[in-house]
């Protein structure tokens, strides 16, 4: 079943480029990545509230954070900033925005400690996410800087 989305997910970024759609997104915000917007379209897609419970717990739970794992635990951790502490994210074409206001009545404040337990192990060096950003001399310390700022709003 894996190999089928991964399929699909390649299929749907060369449609992308087909038809002029930017697909190298790279900046230090939560939607500044192909990946976290990929990974916020697999939470729209899906039972939201299971994405988000198993984005955060197989963070916490790798022995090894890879790329994509990193990616969809900054997903959920934006999806609880946002909804507990009414904070506002820029995903490019307002979607994310417009998807948290359809969702305001998700129970997610139950997720704030395990948010930020994932996202410390995402600023770990066992992270394939951390370890991209180190290599990034201009954007490394902006990209840190804001997702501390998510642990600290969440740790309150």
């Amino acid at each position: 079943m894996e190999m089928i989305a991964g399929s699909n997910k390649r299929l749907e970024a060369v449609r992308g480029i087909l038809k002029g759609e930017d697909m190298g997104t790279w900046g230090p915000g939560v939607f500044e990545d192909d990946c976290t917007l990929e990974c916020f379209t697999d939470l729209r897609d899906s039972e939201s509230i299971e994405y988000i419970s198993n984005a955060l717990e197989d963070a916490v739970d790798s022995t090894y954070l890879d790329y994509e794992t990193s990616c969809a635990a900054v997903v959920a951790a934006a999806v609880v900033d946002a909804l507990v502490n009414d904070m506002d994210y820029d995903s490019g074409n307002g979607q994310f925005m417009e998807w948290v206001n359809q969702n305001r009545k998700m129970p997610v404040v139950r997720f704030k400690n395990e948010a930020v337990k994932a996202l410390q192990r995402v600023l770990s060096e066992d992270s394939e996410l951390y370890e991209q950003w180190l290599e990034n001399d201009r954007g490394f310390l902006a990209w840190k800087t804001g997702l501390e700022n998510i642990i600290m709003r969440l740790a309150e």
